[in-house]
């Protein structure tokens, strides 16, 4: 096989010697060595660059050089740069745009830019309606925007830009100088808005040529239908091409590309008017400087980021405009050079010293070129032959390596890979030929990092400097470029000296190291690593294969150690749940989706007494345990993975423990999804209430005690009303029955009389019947029943029973109820004593107050909220400012004879039918109480 590739590799060999010498050469005056970039401080400005256009526009590279050049002149602290490529040119949809808005926000949330900078009209357009919302209050600067798309757009106080300001008429004048005789010119612009926008503005400017030529406008057409056009122009004709971006097919292009395609088609010469398109088939004219526009651009940022605020920035107009031209097109059309005006830029002009030394050139490049390509060909073909050879050994050798230590990495446990990664140190250190090698482990935070595994070659002296200790204090300068993600490669221990890494030079000097090499590697899940090589017999170069080969090295250390810490975090994770869990006072367990349990907590067979091991192999002894009166509940609760998608409220049911006792117990479940969303199981937690739920009705029974004793207490003050009340129909019963019997007394019985006067005490009978009965209603002690009620209905049932007490006190009350009100749901005893409670208070309000102004005024209606209101409005003295905080509260009372037990309970009662009260002051005198209570939507 080796032999096989060589002879292949020898025969291509032979023609690459000559044109790889040339390619370094080029190599090399092209890309002279950078210098190192100062490491970014903590206050660096973030600039974000919004650009219309696509990632391949070639026009992109010379806007960012030129913005480049300004920001990064040799300053310190010069700001970052990233850019975005919106590309709305090829993707023009909705929810194209929301895609991109939804990216950017998610983006640069957390971090905003401080300056935004937008090339081109859609990229602006973009700002003005998605950047309120994305980048509030970051400041905009635009550019490449002609003036007849900026005239109309309405921008805010944080928007300054540049103009750009194409020379249609200008170029075209040029160009008829250039060309005189000229009879036709054709303008080809896209079809696109903003391609149909700019050949609009061209043909405005030709205007006033119109006289000496004639116009062929060919914006919007198909590319297949401009090359043909452009193809057969008529004899003296130019043509003036304007960015195709999009042709009337649709059909994306580059201007670049659309340029070269109808310039290679035209039988006349392309003129245009920016310098990006120069070079791809355009004879020249006066060309917009895309990278001073960049430069500009970049002025302005400076002087935004530098605290100038945009609205006192006038926006820029001035031109960057240069007649440039390209010599090869100059020739294609025979246009002679001192034609061109004064100051121009002739570009790719050809000056070869062929035409001026011709013939000794020949002869020597001959004699020149003959030997060094018979020279450089053996002495390569040597070389090469060896190194193939070396380097086929060398990556077979580090394949099996790799492979090896794959395998032996995966199998290993976590405490084995420690000593792992100490024997394969000395396999990578041997192979790659170095004296050292060496693994950095930071902590989390990075703040600190050692070396955590060393392998030194037989006969180099051990380092006794660092090992083991805290490297960050030895080398702080490489801390800082590892911590910062970048790759350390010294090749001569001197060069630290330019980089002012002090230390290292001095730890180097000290060790013997001439150089060495150092590269971080991170993955998820595991602090940050590295990786190096020290030479000290000799120096290295380091070379790209030797820094991939040990970066795939490190990385397979960094897995294992992010597997070492994983299964590490595993365990302690393992170990806490299980100490919380097995320790939790409530009744846990964890229910799979196919309905068996994997763990039940110990607290289990204090509450249930049942053990862990019987729930676990039965897992329906649950719901077996629950008394068969809750088993409805718990159905209804559907308490099942598959079935439940969100937290389900706490429930409460009894279960009959395994001695027969019977215990409330207070359910919560909580489904667990994995990352994909996928039900994988049920956490529930059950906890015993059973002595809060015995506190808790023993505490209803005191107090609906406590109301039965101030419905008493109620009754008892309007006694003389109530037997008044009575007295009345007696009173009338008895005078009927005297009529009755003088109307038989007579010597002819009157019997209509008669009846009339049983018909009455009946009457009476049943209106002393009906008090009782109220009566009896309000004082006996039972449970509530809740029923659908007309509020109304209540309050008038309330007046007829007091209605003596109302009397007796000369006080009156009016009713405003509102006969369209909807019913409320609740216990008729317990609102008629709320009720009876407030117009008992605000009579003895009114007790001090003259006769006619004992005014009880009671309004019901219906809110918006689908709630009812009463209010209850006296003309007393109102309440006392300081007993507006306690009045609600219990044993808090006014009256000398009162226990102040009223309003505590109408408040409990009220709150218990989920309605609520309040009270206020009149502005006139007196108080007002309003109760709320939620409607019911029923028609009685």
């Amino acid at each position: 096989m080796i032999r096989k590739y060589l002879t292949g590799l020898r025969l291509r060999c032979r023609f690459a010697s000559i044109l790889l010498v040339t390619m370094g050469v080029a190599f090399l005056n092209l890309h002279p060595a950078k210098p190192a970039m100062a490491s970014k401080t903590s206050k660096q400005k973030e600039i974000l660059v919004l650009a219309s256009y696509g990632p391949a526009a070639p026009v992109g590279d010379l806007w960012h050089r030129g913005i480049r050049s300004v920001l990064t002149s040799g300053q310190t602290g010069s700001p970052s740069i990233d850019i975005e490529y919106l590309d709305v040119l090829r993707f023009k949809d909705n929810r194209y745009i929301r895609l991109i808005s939804d990216l950017l926000r998610h983006k640069y949330a957390s971090s905003p830019p401080d300056l935004i900078i937008t090339l081109y009209n859609t990229a602006l357009e973009f700002m003005l309606i998605h950047g309120k919302d994305i980048f509030p209050d970051v400041p905009v600067i635009f550019a490449g925007i002609e003036e007849q798309l900026f005239n109309a757009k309405q921008l805010g106080p944080t928007i300054t830009g540049l103009l750009s300001s194409p020379k249609y008429s200008e170029t075209l004048a040029l160009t008829l100088d250039l060309h005189p005789g000229t009879q036709t010119v054709a303008v080809v612009a896209g079809a696109g808005s903003i391609g149909r926008t700019w050949g609009k503005n061209a043909m405005q400017a030709f205007k006033p040529f119109a006289r000496k030529v004639d116009f062929i406008d060919l914006t919007g057409l198909s590319m297949p239908v401009i090359l043909d056009r452009v193809a057969n122009l008529p004899q003296r004709s130019l043509i003036m091409y304007i960015p195709l971006i999009e042709d009337g097919a649709g059909v994306k292009f580059t201007a670049t590309q659309s340029a070269f395609q109808i310039s290679r088609a035209a039988s006349a010469p392309v003129y245009s008017f920016w310098d990006v398109i120069l070079g791809h088939g355009i004879v020249g004219g006066n060309l917009i400087s895309v990278e001073e526009e960049g430069m500009s651009l970049g002025t302005f940022a400076l002087r935004v980021l530098n605290g100038e605020r945009p609205a006192d920035i006038p926006i820029s107009r001035e031109s960057h405009v240069k007649p440039m031209f390209d010599w090869r097109e100059l020739k294609r059309w025979s246009v002679p050079e001192d034609r061109l005006p004064p100051g121009s830029l002739v570009k790719f002009k050809q000056l070869s010293p062929w035409d001026k030394y011709k013939g000794r050139i020949i002869s020597t490049l001959l004699i020149i070129l003959f030997q060094g390509i018979v020279i450089a060909y053996l002495l390569y073909l040597r070389g090469v032959r060896r190194q193939a050879e070396q380097d086929l050994v060398e990556r077979l050798t580090f394949e099996k390596l790799v492979s090896q230590l794959s395998s032996d990495f995966i199998r290993l446990s976590a405490d084995q890979i420690d000593s792992k990664i100490w024997q394969s140190l000395s396999q990578v250190g041997s192979l790659l030929k170095a004296d050292r090698a060496f693994v950095f482990r930071f902590n989390w935070e990075k703040t600190r990092f050692v070396i955590s595994h060393m392998w030194e070659s037989e006969g180099t002296v051990p380092d006794p400097v660092i090992r083991g200790t805290i490297v960050k204090e030895f080398i702080p300068w490489a801390y800082e470029k590892l911590i910062g993600g970048q790759e350390i490669v010294v090749t001569d221990i001197k060069k630290l000296t330019e980089y002012n890494a002090l230390s290292e030079y001095d730890y180097c000097r000290r060790t013997g190291i001439q150089s060495f090499l150092m590269l971080p590697v991170q993955v998820a899940d595991a602090p940050l690593c590295a990786i190096g090589l020290d030479a000290i017999r000799s120096k290295r170069s380091w070379s790209a294969d030797v820094r991939d080969r040990l970066r795939l090295i490190g990385e397979i250390f960094a897995n294992a150690i992010e597997r070492q810490h994983s299964e590490k975090r595993i365990r302690t994770a393992e170990w806490k749940f299980k100490t919380m869990a097995d320790y939790t006072y409530d009744w846990e367990y964890w229910r799979r989706t196919d309905g068996s349990l994997a763990y039940v907590s110990p607290s289990c067979e204090r509450i249930s007494g049942y053990s862990p091991s019987q729930f676990i192999s039965e897992p329906d002894l649950i719901e077996k345990i629950i008394v068969p009166e809750d088993h409805q509940l718990w159905r209804e609760h559907r308490c099942a993975v598959k079935q439940q998608t969100e937290v389900r409220d706490l429930i409460q049911f009894r279960i009959q423990r395994h001695d027969g006792d019977v215990r409330w117990i207070e359910h919560a479940c909580q489904p667990v999804f994995d990352e994909q969303g996928k039900a994988i199981g049920l956490r529930v937690s059950n906890r015993d209430v059973t002595q809060r739920e015995q506190l808790r009705s023993e505490s209803q029974q005191l107090q609906s005690d406590l109301a039965h004793i101030e419905r008493v207490v109620t009754i008892n003050t309007m006694t003389s009303a109530l037997a008044h009340e009575i007295n009345q129909p007696l009173a009338a019963m008895r005078s009927y029955a005297q009529a009755a019997l003088r109307f038989l007394d007579a010597d002819v019985p009157d019997e209509i009389s008669v009846r009339k006067a049983l018909e009455g005490i009946v009457a009476d009978n049943k209106r002393a019947s009906a008090v009782v009965n109220r009566l009896r209603d309000i004082v006996k002690k039972k449970m509530g029943q809740n029923e659908i009620l007309s509020i109304n209905q209540m309050i008038d049932e309330v007046i007829t029973l007091i209605n003596s007490e109302l009397v007796m006190r000369d006080t009156t009350i009016e009713t405003d109820l509102d006969p369209s009100s909807p019913k409320i749901y609740g216990d008729p005893v317990q609102i008629q004593q709320v009720v009876m409670n407030l117009l008992t208070n605000a009579m003895d309000a009114m007790d001090d107050m003259p006769v006619g102004e004992r005014i009880i005024k009671i309004n019901s209606q219906a809110d918006a909220d689908n709630k009812i209101r009463v209010s209850i409005v006296d003309h007393g003295k109102g309440i006392a400012p300081e007993k507006f905080k306690n009045m609600f509260l219990p044993f808090h009372t006014t009256k000398a004879k009162g226990l102040g037990l009223g309003l505590a309970i109408s408040k409990s009662i009220i709150n218990a039918h989920g309605g609520s009260i309040v009270a206020e002051n009149n502005s006139h005198g007196g108080a007002t109480f309003v109760l709320t209570f939620p409607a019911v939507d029923v028609k009685i």
